[in-house]
């Protein structure tokens, strides 16, 4: 609950329930007014937003554009995070300056036309007078202080998250009175329980092996929703043959995505065959793909000079390295071990030799940003990952010290020993300039399809399937819930009257 320190998107509905943004509800609907009621682009490097007033903070302190303004400067001089990027990096605010009562002024580094409908619906605001006093954001464990409709009045590690209504909500009046959040690492006793009526919704979705057992339950309804999540195959650029970036198209063309999704997910997901980003959310190219093509991918690899010269079934790189890997997986995911084996079987056919290695969640979500700890891992990727355009650019930048021209040593990736010449990549670099360059929506838009399509031609992470977000819940418990894109359904505008979640939602499941 910690919004400066959460790196996994997949929680924030959670954060959101405590804190607010200045536009709602997030970066793939159109965004409405929330801490700001007025957001205006000054000129190319310029934005005002006009603050509303008479909001308080939980703690019943007011809630001013001085809070907006360090909300800024506290998430870009601070230590990376997942909310960090989008002001200190892609895009980069200068200078968020307060210049009366109600309004705030925005300076950023290079054009950005999509600040209001990314940055602004997607950055939790912090109280001033609580974040001030905090030194070191990794290491505050205090009850969350926001603005939300839902105040955080318990958090026993492990086990569960406990919120109340504050009944003074400025968007919408509440219509639960306590939310009750269970931790249940174990996602067959998650699904058990929403059958015996222990809990009264998941935000897992519904395995498609039980589905049909959910959609004869008259206890359980099931509904689609659009979560825009992902499970990736994660390659680590850093280390060869993998920043070789000829191999990783081979690599790709080698996989069989379609096969994965009939077999694991028995057809019920969207095949990652239809490239990444996620091919539902509104900013991606329309047509991109990573197609099965194993003539080509065997071809491919003896044009490189990975060939089996010794015979024994394994190619060797051109240095004489065999091309054996180790593929890390969290023990609780049943279906990412699954297709690690599919895939590891049908990269055998092609001289690929993949171990498959189970190791606890902890240590697979600890990857992320690093460099110096797996060859390729299986984890899930949640919205901001799969689908924000903004998250995208800042996972393939250039640069000192970031993504593609990382130092050697430990950096923002972790350590490695890769040097900043063999990680170059130019053909990006150049589509990272005019993409800072862009003084529209439409012209962004143009640079970063051309930025999708270079990224699916050789792919650092390689979409497995998107899951279709089966989800289940019990009327009897709460009927009214609501679909915002990138969240499915646990979000809290499905906790408010209906008459006042306006344009947060696209569809209303009653």
């Amino acid at each position: 609950m910690n919004p400066y320190i959460t790196n996994n998107a997949r929680w924030d509905w959670l954060i959101e329930l405590v804190h607010d943004k200045l536009l709602f509800p997030m970066p793939f609907t159109g965004p409405v007014s929330g801490l700001a009621t007025d957001v205006t682009q000054v000129d190319d490097l310029t934005w005002t937003a006009t603050i509303r007033d008479g909001v308080e903070w939980h703690d019943g302190e007011p809630f001013t554009p001085e809070d907006v303004a360090f909300s800024v400067g506290y998430y870009r001089d601070g230590p990376h995070s997942r909310n960090a990027h989008h002001v200190s990096q892609v895009p980069h605010i200068v200078e968020a300056e307060v210049l009366d009562d109600e309004t705030v002024e925005f300076t950023t580094e290079y054009p950005t036309p999509t600040l209001a409908d990314i940055t602004f619906a997607d950055l939790p605001i912090l109280p001033k007078h609580v974040w001030s006093e905090v030194d070191d954001p990794n290491e505050y464990t205090e009850l969350a202080v926001g603005t939300g409709p839902y105040e955080i009045v318990e958090y026993q590690q492990g086990e569960r998250l406990r919120f109340e209504a504050t009944g003074d909500w400025f968007y919408g009046d509440t219509i639960v009175d306590e939310l009750v959040v269970e931790i249940i690492p174990d996602p067959s006793v998650t699904f058990t329980q929403l059958k015996t009526g222990e809990i009264d919704s998941t935000v897992r979705p519904i395995p498609p092996e039980t589905l049909a057992d959910f959609e004869s339950d008259d206890a359980v309804d099931v509904v689609e929703a659009t979560q825009l999540q992902g499970v990736e195959l994660r390659l680590n650029f850093s280390r060869l043959p993998f920043r070789d970036h000829e191999f990783r198209r081979a690599l790709s063309r080698a996989i069989d995505l379609d096969a994965v999704v009939d077999i694991v997910m028995l057809g019920e997901a969207i095949s990652g065959s239809e490239g990444f980003p996620h091919p539902r959310s509104p900013w991606t190219a329309d047509d991109i793909e990573i197609p099965y093509r194993p003539d080509f991918a065997r071809q491919r690899l003896d044009e490189l000079g990975y060939t089996d010269a010794d015979g024994d079934g394994v190619r060797e790189s051109p240095e004489g390295e065999p091309l054996e890997f180790q593929l890390d997986i969290a023990s609780n995911e049943p279906q990412h071990i699954r297709a690690g084996e599919i895939v590891a079987d049908q990269l055998s056919n092609f001289g690929i030799d993949v171990t498959v290695q189970t190791t606890d969640f902890g240590t697979i979500r600890s990857y992320y940003g690093r460099l110096d700890a797996y060859d390729m891992y299986i984890s899930t990727s949640n919205f901001h990952l799969a689908a924000d355009p903004d998250q995208f650019v800042m996972n393939h930048r250039g640069g000192p010290n970031l993504l593609w021209n990382v130092s050697p040593g430990q950096g923002l990736l972790g350590d490695h020993d890769a040097d900043p010449e063999d990680l170059a990549y130019p053909e990006y670099e150049r589509l990272q300039q005019d993409y800072f360059e862009a003084t529209s929506t439409e012209q962004m838009l143009e640079v970063y399809h051309e930025m999708n399509r270079l990224h699916n031609r050789q792919p650092v992470a390689i979409p497995l399937w998107y899951p279709k977000d089966l989800l289940g819940y019990r009327p009897d418990a709460h009927d009214l819930w609501a679909e915002t894109p990138g969240q499915g359904i646990a979000h809290k505008y499905s906790f408010i009257e209906p008459a006042d979640r306006r344009d947060a939602i696209t569809r209303e499941f009653y």
